[in-house]
């Protein structure tokens, strides 16, 4: 999974480089090549595109640790491992992804939401907050990709872990069912 987050993460940033390069084309009109309802019309899909490619990295990273968490609980109770060792670093992983990625997919909706505003109604105060939520949420994503790849990795290395705990014990049962009974 930790490979998966590099790659989506880092398409997704492109892409949130790429729409807010375009916004700013857009906002300074700055390009003689494109009209201004093109470069406006491009920014809005690449903006849109970029918005559901966002919502989905971070839905696929809560989906990770909705899934493995559960796996740990049920193997630490099926194998009688330690909780302190199993479910507790799950659980703090876990925290240490969720509050930037749900910041950066609260913010990402809110970029959208004043991006269409501010198209709706150029001339009012909505305007002037399209461009500030889009940096808050270039900052929030960057902040959050770094947060949730670090607790991914960290959580692979749990799960490794964990599976290592698992097998010894397996290896431990198969010599002790194996073992010829001795009579004395």
């Amino acid at each position: 999974m930790v490979r998966i987050l590099t790659v989506l993460a880092t398409l997704t940033s492109l892409a949130l480089l790429g729409s807010f390069g375009l916004g700013l084309m857009q906002l300074a009109q700055t390009s003689p090549t494109l009209s201004p309802s093109l470069s406006l019309s491009a920014h809005i899909i690449v903006g849109l595109v970029t918005a559901v490619l966002v919502l989905l990295v971070h839905c696929l990273v809560f989906t990770y640790f909705l899934g493995t968490g559960r796996w740990v609980r049920e193997v630490a109770q099926a194998y009688a491992l330690s909780a302190h060792e199993t479910t507790q670093p799950a659980r703090q992983f876990k925290r240490q992804a969720y509050p930037p990625m749900m910041t950066a997919m609260v913010l990402t909706i809110a970029t959208v939401g004043t991006g269409a505003a501010s198209h709706t109604d150029p001339e009012s105060w909505v305007g002037l907050t399209h461009p500030i939520f889009s940096v808050l949420t270039l900052l929030t994503n960057g902040w959050a990709f770094y947060r949730q790849w670090h607790a991914v990795r960290d959580n692979q290395h749990l799960l490794d872990r964990i599976m290592s705990l698992v097998q010894a014990r397996q290896a431990a049962n198969l010599q002790t069912t194996n073992t010829p009974w001795v009579s004395s």
